[in-house]
Parts: structure tokens; sequence; C-alpha cells
């Protein structure tokens, strides 16, 4: 018997060693999934969450004040077309109405299917435009233009136009005109918000991504 409680005593100190090692003190079920080796879609992922918590976590500019929740771009690897707005609007990048404009108006105007577009902003924080925090926010969106790989930019807003291509004069000097960033093509166009203050914008807006998508090819039957 007593060769028996010893050898019982034995096992649970191997059981209880056991679960140290595995991190289960409590005796937990662990699934064997927690376990077994990231795959290379999965790096990826973690690379681009651990990207976007360094963004979020940024206190370059007084901006991060006001912020509270970010918002998460809409991230695809090489889509047709990535959208670049000035900032977000609130704690999301669209507000429900300038969602509903930019996907009936902007999107499907390209006739982008989804998986063909990608979305982020210049400024990572909501707020009135800023040169000083679009300069803080410049390492995250020229890590986005590598990563992302888009085969072209629709820059949306005036007032990233002028910082992203320079003062050129009035809004005529971007709009149907195809610029170079990268490498990659670029064009301008008025951004949900404007469209939003100023509706006599609808005519040149839509000539205009009429024009893009002329450009980019997109106007043949899908």
């Amino acid at each position: 018997m007593q060769g028996s409680a010893e050898r019982g005593y034995l096992m649970q100190l191997i059981d209880d060693a056991e679960r140290v090692v595995v991190s289960d003190p409590l005796a937990e079920v662990i699934s064997p999934e927690e376990y077994t080796l990231s795959q290379p879609e999965a790096d990826v992922e973690r690379k681009e969450d651990d990207f976007y918590r360094t963004v979020a976590a940024c206190h370059l500019c007084k901006l991060c004040f006001d912020r509270n929740t970010f918002a998460h771009p809409v991230v695809k690897k090489a889509p047709k077309v990535l959208f670049i707005t000035e900032s977000p609007e609130g704690d999301m990048i669209f507000s429900p109405q300038s969602i509903s404009v930019f996907s009936a108006f902007w999107r499907d105007s390209l006739k982008l299917r989804e998986g063909e577009w990608a979305l982020t902003t210049l400024m990572k924080c909501p707020g009135e435009w800023s040169r000083e925090s679009a300069d803080c926010c410049k390492p995250y969106i020229r890590k986005e233009l590598v990563d992302i790989a888009p085969g072209a930019i629709v820059l949306m807003g005036m007032n990233g136009a002028r910082y992203m291509l320079g003062d050129r004069g009035g809004d005529s000097a971007y709009l149907q005109r195809r610029f170079t960033v990268n490498h990659i093509p670029l064009y301008v166009t008025y951004s949900p918000a404007e469209y939003s203050e100023d509706r006599n914008l609808r005519k040149s807006i839509w000539d205009n991504l009429v024009f893009i998508r002329g450009e980019l090819g997109l106007d043949a039957v899908r």
C-alpha cells in the first residue's frame, strides 16, 4: 500500500510539473491547436496587427488625446485601388452618412468588388486637418503604401492633395489628372465629407470618377 501511495504521489508531482510547463496551473484542458506552428498567413496578419497597434499607441501630436478608439483601416493586399482620405470621422474612418455616400458614389462608380479596394487615412486620429499632424503620420502612410502595394491610389480631399502633391493652385489643378507617388498612379477627387458640405460638387465628382475609371481600365462590362 505504501508503494502504491508513493507511486500515486509521484504521478501527482509529474502532473503538477506538466501543468506548470504548459502554463496550465488550473488543470484546464488546452487545445492542441495552440501549440501548432503558425502559418505564413497568420505571420503576415500578426505583423499587420503589430504595426497598427504601434499606430494606435502613437502620441507624436496632440490629436491622440481626443481619440476614443483607433479607426482601423480597411486593409487588402495588392488591391486595384487604395482610397486615402484625410482623417477619420470620429471613431470610424467614415461616419454612417459618409459610408453610404462612399459606397454608392466612389466605390461603385469605379465598379470595384470586395477585395479589390482598400481604405486608409493620412492622419490617423480624427480632428481638423493639420500639416503638423500629417507629418507625424507620414511614416505610417509610407509603410502602408509598401505593405498594401495597390495598383492605384485615389486620394480623397483637397487638403490631402495639396499636402502630398504640393500647392498647385485651385482644385482644377488636381482633378482629372494623373500623378505618381512611389511609382503608383495617383488620382485626386473630393472626399465624402466635402460632398456632404457642398452638394454642388456632385457633377465634378462624377466626371472625375468617370475619368479615373477610364484611366484604370475599369470601363469594361464585368
